[in-house]
């Protein structure tokens, strides 16, 4: 009798230490929405089952695509044994393309803290844009036209497009072509001002079939000024007995020619370093810096070291010194 209070004793101090809530998907734990309109909204539900012994908690949903869906849990503790249901809702035009996501359902189970539900689809749009929907044109230089083309690909036979609209904080020229059953835009811009940036955003309404939002095509450009070392990099030996002289050059780029004067230009000061101008000419200062033995020896410990120069109204340029 005392060994069988014994064991029974044992067995609900087991069952007491072992106590937890469980997570468990009751049904599927993953949806297919198949080929879809990307203008369509897709909706989806599960079941999450507490399989423990415990209270299972809900503690936040994560996502892995931001805000392209939209998740929520019906309870937010669920008692052993019983069931709440997942909704998920995935918003129109957030998705383009074949998509394979993941949300995690975070819980209180030990055992498995983060439960995942995954989602995959194939959101088609109203047209393909190549080669790109947004394009970053780089660093332009004034008075130098910089053009870009784009196909518009319909998904759809009999899809008709508008007149686009062009919402750009400088004076763009943008034209719209259709061809038999194919559609391109051709973009150009020449900056006359080496001032900022050139964002420029062109709509381009969907006339047929109805119901979809107009295609964007995003062009974003630097047309401010730019100083800049060449080379970038001067790499000196690791031992001399002798200073070491090296000639590079600092560039103004991506504007207008502006009057360079060599009191315009400040550095880094570096000892065991000089720097001397030697000439100035079409937007570049040419410099030669002489390195001493000391500064070289100091410089094999670090290894790398970066020099600022800077002239008025631009950025610094970046020279970095280095040993072999």
């Amino acid at each position: 009798m005392k060994i069988i209070m014994f064991l029974l004793l044992l067995a609900s101090i087991i069952t007491r230490a072992y106590s937890a809530p469980q997570v468990a998907a009751d049904g599927e734990a993953s949806a297919d929405f198949g080929k879809h309109p990307a203008k369509n909204q897709q909706a989806a539900s599960f079941k999450i089952k507490n399989t423990g012994d415990e209270d299972l908690k809900i503690l936040r949903i994560l996502k892995t695509c931001g805000a392209c869906a939209e998740i929520k849990v019906s309870k937010d503790v669920i008692a052993a044994g019983e069931v709440a249901d997942v909704t998920l809702k995935v918003s129109a035009y957030s998705l383009s393309g074949p998509y394979t996501k993941n949300f995690f359902v975070e819980t209180n189970d030990p055992a498995q803290k983060f439960f995942r539900i995954t989602f995959t689809g194939n959101a088609v749009p109203a047209a393909e844009i190549k080669p790109s929907a947004l394009v970053y044109a780089g660093r332009l230089e004034t008075g130098r036209t910089y053009k870009q083309s784009f196909q518009i690909i319909p998904t759809e036979k009999g899809t008709e497009f508008g007149e686009p609209e062009i919402e750009s904080n400088y004076q763009v020229k943008a034209s719209f072509n259709k061809k038999d059953g194919t559609s391109s835009l051709d973009f150009e811009f020449t900056p006359e001002k080496a001032d900022g940036e050139m964002r420029c955003k062109i709509k381009i309404p969907v006339t047929k079939p109805e119901g979809w939002k107009q295609l964007e095509i995003t062009i974003v450009a630097n047309v401010s000024l730019k100083f800049i070392a060449v080379p970038g990099k001067i790499v000196l030996p690791e031992k001399t007995d002798t200073p070491v002289e090296k000639e590079f050059q600092l560039r103004l780029a991506g504007g207008e020619s502006k009057l360079l004067k060599d009191k315009m230009l400040s550095m880094d000061k570096l000892e065991g370093v000089e720097f001397k101008i030697m000439n100035i000419e079409n937007n570049t200062f040419y410099l030669q810096g002489i390195f001493s033995c000391a500064f070289i020896d100091k410089l094999a410990g670090k290894k790398n070291i970066q020099v600022k120069f800077s002239i008025p109204d631009t950025e610094p340029a970046t020279l970095e010194l280095s040993t072999e």
